[in-house]
C-alpha cells in the first residue's frame, strides 16, 4: 500500500494506467447501457400510473353506477305509473319496498312540494327548506319544465348529478343523483337519492406506497372536488366552490392552468406545485362530471434511476480497486522483486557482480550489466573527484575563515563586478537596507543611494577611475520604509594573482544613530519649543548669512520685528496657557504664508522676527506686513472665547541699513516701538531720523530717571490772581527740569517720556509731597494746583 501511495513508484504508474484504462471501460458501459436507462424508466412508470389511473376510475365508476341504479328503476316504474295516471299509489310505501337494499336516501321530490323518503328522520329534516325549483336541484328542474313531448323518453333514462353540497341532516357532505317524472307529458318531480361522497373519494384515491402516486377530483368547471394537499374544508368552504369555478385564490396557478388545459382536452402532463414538479395521468369518470387526475413526483422516478447509478458507481469503484489490487500484485512479481534485488546488491558493500542476474537473460539482467560497467568507470573518475576535493577544502577553510571574519565584524559588506553590480552582499546589509537577498543581486549599486544624493554616483566613478578606491559618507535608502541610513563608506578593488582588478568590495558602517544625534542637537539649539519654528540662535546665523550674500551686491532682503498688541491681558485673562495658545496659532497662520527664501522665528515671548528675501521694494513688504496684522486682527478662539489681538510690526531694508545683524535687530525694534506709538495695530519702516531721535530719547530717558535723585526738578508756583478784586486767589504747581547736559528741558519733552516709563508715577509722587510742603510754609492759606497723570490714579496709590 506504500508502494500505492508514491507518484515516481514503478508499481504506482503501471497500476495508475491499470485503473485509467479499467476506468474508461466502464465510463463507455456507463454511457453505452445506464444511460439509456433513464427514458425507459420514465416510460415503465408512465405506464404504471396510467394503468394504476385506470383501475381507480373503474372502481369509481362503478361504486357511482351502483349508486344510479336504484334511482332509475324507481324513477322508471314512477314513470310508468304516472302515464297510466295511478297517482293514488303510496309512493313512501312503493319507496320501501323497491329499495330495500339501498343504503343512501332515497326520495320523491314534487314540485307541488311534496317530500317523500325512505327515512322519515332525513325526511322530516328536510320537508320545509327542501324545494327543487331553488336547491342542488334546480339546474335539473328547469331542463325538465321546458322539455317538449318528443324529448320526454330520452330525458326519462337520463340522471343528473348535482354539485357536492353538504347536508345539515347527514352533517356530511354529499352528491345528489336524480331522474325526473313525467306525468301526461307533464313534469311533476324528481326521483333523487343523496349519497355520502367523501368515503368515496378516500377509498378510491388513496397513495400508491410503492410508487408514489396520488390522486385528485376535478369537475367540469375546473372546481376541485378533493386534493391530498389541500384540505377540503379549505376547499369546500369557499363561496366560489358553490359556483363550480377554479379557485385561483387557493390553488396555485399552475394547477389551475393545468384543470383548465385538461378540460379543453389538451392532455397535459405535467405541472408545477409546492416549488416541485409533477408528471401527471387523467381520465374522466364515466357518467359523471368528474375528471380523477394521477399525478407523481418527477424527484420520485429520478430517485430509482438514481439509485441504479449508486450501484453501478459501488460496483465500478470495487472494479477498480480489484483492479489495483490485481495490478500491484503483477507488477510487483514481474518487475518490483528483482529491482529491489538489484538494489540491495548494490547497497552491499562486496564488489558488484552481474552473474547472478545473468541467468534471467531479460531486461533487468542488461541493466544489472550495464550498471557494472558504469561503476568501473566512476571508481576511476571517484579517486580523480578525491583529489580536487581535497584541494578545495583547503580553499573552502580558507574563505570560510575569511567569511567568519566578515560576518563578527562591525562592517556591512558588498562586493560590485567591474560594472559596479552586486555580485554578493552579507546578512549585515540585508538587515541594514530591509532587502531580501534575491531582490538586490546584479542590481546597480547606485541604486541603493538615496535621491537625496543623486549627484554623488558620478563623483564616486571618477574618484575611482583616478586612485582606484574611494572613501565617504553615504546616503543609502531603505528598501521598506524608504528611510535615510548614514553610512561611512569605502569602495577598494580586489585583485587576482596578476595584479589585475577583478572586483571591489564595499564596506559599510552604519553612523545613522550618530546622525540622529547631531540632528537632535542642532534641533534643541535651534528650533523654538513651543511654535516649533527656529528660534533666536538659528535666526541670527541665518541673517549673518544673508548679510555675507547681500555684501556681494546679489542679494536684498527686508528684516521685520513685530509683536502682539497688548499680549499681557491675554495672560492676565486666560493664564499663561492661554498665551501659549495664542501664539501657537499665530504662529501656524504667519508659517502656512511662507515662502522657502523667507525665514521666520520666535525671538522670545510674543516677539516674532522674520526676513523677507528678494525683496525688491517697500510695496512688495508692505503686502507681506498687511497679511501679518490681518492674522492678528483675525480672532482666536482661546478657552471657547473669542479674542481679538494686533500686531505692531518693525521694517529695516537691507539696501539702506547697517550690515551687523545685532543693529539691524535693534533698528527693526525701534521702527516696532514707534508703531506702536503710532497707536498700535501697524507698522513702520526705520530711518536714520529714527535712529537719531531714539538716541536723544534714551539719553533723555537715562537723565530723567536719575534727576530726582541729583535735585534737577523744581516746583514753580504761577498764582492767580482774581482780575476784578486784584487778589491771590491761588497757585498752580508746574515742574521744571534743568540737566548739567542737557541744560534746560521742556516739559513737553520730558513729560511724554515719563508717562511712557513707570517715572511718571515717582515724579508724581514727588510733586504731590513739594506741593504740600510748600503749603504748609504758606502765611496765606490759599489753593495750590496740581497736574497728575492717568496712570497714577491707574496704580491706585494716589
Amino acid at each position: 500500500m506504500v508502494a500505492l501511495l508514491k507518484f515516481y513508484n514503478l508499481t504506482f504508474r503501471l497500476n495508475l494506467l491499470l485503473m485509467l484504462f479499467v476506468a474508461s471501460i466502464l465510463t463507455v458501459i456507463f454511457y453505452t447501457f445506464i444511460t439509456p436507462l433513464h427514458p425507459e424508466m420514465v416510460n415503465k412508470e408512465n405506464y404504471y400510473r396510467d394503468h394504476t389511473l385506470q383501475e381507480r376510475e373503474h372502481q369509481l365508476s362503478e361504486q357511482l353506477s351502483s349508486l344510479k341504479t336504484s334511482v332509475n328503476y324507481v324513477s322508471a316504474k314512477l314513470n310508468v305509473l304516472a302515464t297510466e295516471n295511478k297517482s293514488e299509489v303510496n309512493i313512501r310505501e312503493f319507496l320501501l319496498n323497491e329499495t330495500e337494499r339501498s343504503e343512501s336516501v332515497l326520495f320523491y321530490a314534487g314540485i307541488d312540494g311534496r317530500l317523500v323518503s325512505n327515512n322519515s328522520k332525513w325526511e322530516t329534516s328536510q320537508s320545509f327548506s327542501f324545494d327543487i325549483s331553488r336547491n342542488a336541484y334546480y339546474d335539473l328542474t328547469k331542463k325538465a319544465e321546458t322539455l317538449i313531448e318528443a324529448q320526454q323518453h330520452d330525458l326519462i333514462q337520463q340522471g343528473f348529478w348535482t354539485e357536492i353540497y353538504i347536508d345539515e341532516f347527514l352533517d356530511e357532505f354529499v352528491i345528489g343523483y336524480a331522474v325526473p317524472i313525467f306525468a301526461s307529458s307533464r313534469f311533476i318531480g324528481i326521483v333523487g337519492q343523496v349519497t355520502k361522497i367523501d368515503p368515496l373519494i378516500k377509498l378510491n384515491t388513496e397513495v400508491d406506497v410503492s410508487s408514489g402516486i396520488k390522486f385528485f377530483i376535478h369537475n367540469s368547471n375546473g372546481a376541485i372536488i378533493s386534493h391530498p394537499d389541500y384540505g377540503l374544508k379549505l376547499l369546500r368552504q369557499m363561496d366560489t366552490y358553490s359556483s363550480g369555478n377554479i379557485n385561483r385564490e387557493i390553488v396555485r396557478d399552475s394547477l389551475a392552468d393545468f384543470i383548465s388545459q385538461n378540460l379543453k382536452l389538451e392532455k397535459p402532463t405535467s405541472y408545477g406545485n409546492w416549488e416541485k414538479q409533477f408528471v401527471t395521468s387523467s381520465s374522466k369518470i364515466n357518467g359523471t362530471p368528474w375528471w380523477l387526475v394521477a399525478f407523481q413526483a418527477e424527484e420520485k422516478i429520478e430517485e430509482r434511476f438514481n439509485e441504479v447509478v449508486n450501484s453501478y458507481l459501488l460496483l465500478s469503484v470495487m472494479l477498480l480497486f480489484m483492479s489495483a489490487l490485481f495490478g500491484s500484485t503483477l507488477v510487483h512479481y514481474l518487475f518490483v522483486s528483482p529491482l529491489k534485488k538489484l538494489t540491495r546488491t548494490l547497497k552491499s558493500q562486496e564488489l558488484f557482480s552481474t552473474a547472478e542476474f545473468a541467468k534471467n537473460d531479460d531486461n533487468i539482467s542488461d541493466l544489472a550489466h550495464e550498471i557494472e560497467q558504469r561503476l568501473i568507470s566512476m571508481n576511476a573518475d571517484f579517486n580523480r573527484v578525491n583529489k580536487e576535493i581535497s584541494v578545495v577544502k583547503l580553499e573552502s577553510l580558507e574563505n570560510k575563515a575569511l567569511a567568519q571574519a566578515v560576518t563578527f565584524s562591525d562592517n556591512a559588506v558588498v562586493l560590485l563586478d567591474l560594472e559596479f553590480e552586486v555580485m554578493y552582499v552579507d546578512a549585515k546589509t540585508l538587515n541594514l537596507l530591509g532587502v531580501e537577498r534575491e531582490s538586490i543581486m546584479k542590481m546597480d549599486y547606485f541604486e541603493l543611494i538615496h535621491p537625496f544624493m543623486g549627484f554623488i554616483p558620478e563623483q564616486i566613478v571618477n574618484e575611482i577611475r583616478r586612485k582606484n578606491s574611494w572613501r565617504g559618507e553615504l546616503i543609502l535608502q531603505h528598501f521598506t520604509s524608504k528611510a535615510e541610513v548614514w553610512v561611512n563608506c569605502s569602495i577598494t578593488p580586489m585583485r587576482d594573482e596578476t595584479g589585475n582588478i577583478i572586483r571591489y568590495v564595499v564596506s559599510h558602517q552604519d553612523i545613522s544613530s550618530i546622525k540622529d544625534s547631531q540632528n537632535k542637537i542642532e534641533r534643541l539649539a535651534y528650533i523654538d519649543d513651543l511654535t516649533g519654528m527656529s528660534n533666536r540662535t538659528f535666526f541670527v546665523a541665518q541673517l549673518e548669512k544673508l548679510i555675507e550674500i547681500s555684501k556681494r551686491g546679489r542679494y536684498d532682503f527686508a528684516l521685520l520685528y513685530f509683536d502682539l498688541d497688548d499680549f499681557k491681558k491675554v495672560n492676565d485673562l486666560y493664564g499663561h496657557e492661554g498665551g501659549d495658545q495664542l501664539l501657537k496659532e499665530f504662529a501656524d497662520r504667519i508659517n502656512k504664508s511662507l515662502r522657502t527664501e523667507d525665514v521666520l522665528a520666535r525671538m522670545g515671548g510674543d516677539e516674532f522676527a522674520m526676513i523677507i528675501g528678494g525683496a525688491n521694494s517697500n510695496q512688495d513688504v508692505i503686502v507681506k506686513v498687511n497679511h501679518i496684522i490681518a492674522e492678528a486682527n483675525r480672532p482666536f478662539l482661546i478657552n471657547e472665547q473669542k479674542v481679538t489681538c494686533g500686531a505692531s510690526v518693525g521694517i529695516t531694508m537691507s539696501d539702506t541699513d547697517s550690515n551687523d545683524p545685532e543693529i539691524l535687530l535693534q533698528h527693526a525694534d525701534l521702527a516696532m516701538y514707534e508703531a506702536k506709538a503710532l497707536g498700535k495695530n501697524t507698522y513702520h519702516f526705520f530711518t536714520k531720523e529714527l535712529n537719531e531721535y531714539t538716541r536723544s530719547r534714551i539719553a533723555m530717558e537715562t537723565a530723567l530717571s536719575k534727576a530726582i535723585e541729583n535735585n534737577e526738578l523744581a516746583l514753580h508756583f504761577q498764582p492767580k490772581i482774581n482780575s476784578k478784586t486784584k487778589q491771590l486767589v491761588g497757585f498752580e504747581a508746574l515742574v521744571r527740569w534743568t540737566n548739567s547736559e542737557l541744560g534746560f528741558v521742556s516739559p513737553a519733552e520730558f513729560i511724554p517720556l515719563a508717562e511712557q516709563s513707570n517715572l511718571i508715577l515717582e515724579i508724581g509722587s514727588w510733586v504731590i509731597y513739594n506741593a504740600a510742603k510748600f503749603v504748609q510754609s504758606m502765611d496765606q492759606k490759599v489753593t495750590v494746583s496740581i497736574n497728575l497723570s492717568a496712570r497714577q490714579f491707574e496704580s491706585g496709590n494716589v
